[in-house]
């Protein structure tokens, strides 16, 4: 019982593009694993404080290990895609994985006295250096997301997914992804 070899596969390559743009990373991050997630509407989740599972990515059983399931998440996210509600990059099951690395990442960074970027201080100062009113969420949402309105951690992990996904990402991914490699 558990997830097709294709589908493990794709999500290893997955952290191997997160690995190319940031090789400090190898190492620190634990790895993926099938869970049950009660609720329907979280494909994942990515484990924050937890000592030794800190960075780990809990994959909703519900979808991840069945094909229909797989098929089912992306339906949804291409849909999300055209309303806006998610990065131009965020068309794959590729996208929520990044997007959980991101919440690990940060999260990995805070307990390793960086600091955290997943708060609504970093966002705002990414809004203004690229002068965007920080309480217009249409510009966000046109720019990055919806769902990166949601709070500052969204907010950077939307953006961390379309750095590392699209190809050319837009200047709030990209002012994101910069943060990231600070």
């Amino acid at each position: 019982d558990g997830m097709s070899f294709e589908a493990a596969e794709q999500i290893a390559n997955t952290y191997q593009k997160v690995f190319d743009k940031f090789p400090e990373l190898i190492g620190k991050l634990n790895g993926f694993e099938l869970k049950r997630i009660n609720d329907m509407n979280d494909y994942a989740q990515a484990v924050y404080s937890q000592g030794k599972e800190n960075g780990r990515i809990y994959l909703n059983k519900m979808y991840f290990d069945t094909e229909s399931g797989l098929n089912a998440i992306t339906e949804k996210l291409a849909e999300d895609v055209l309303q806006q509600y998610h990065p131009i990059s965020a068309d794959t099951f590729e996208s929520i994985i990044v997007h959980e690395l991101g919440h690990s990442i940060d999260s990995y960074l805070s307990e390793n006295g960086h600091g955290g970027i997943g708060n609504k201080v970093q966002q705002n100062i990414i809004l203004r250096e690229l002068g965007i009113d920080t309480h217009d969420t249409k510009a966000i949402k046109e720019g990055l997301s919806g769902y990166a309105n949601t709070n500052g951690a969204e907010f950077m992990s939307e953006g961390f997914s379309e750095y590392i996904l699209s190809e050319n990402p837009r200047k709030i991914a990209n002012a994101i992804g910069e943060l990231f490699k600070r």
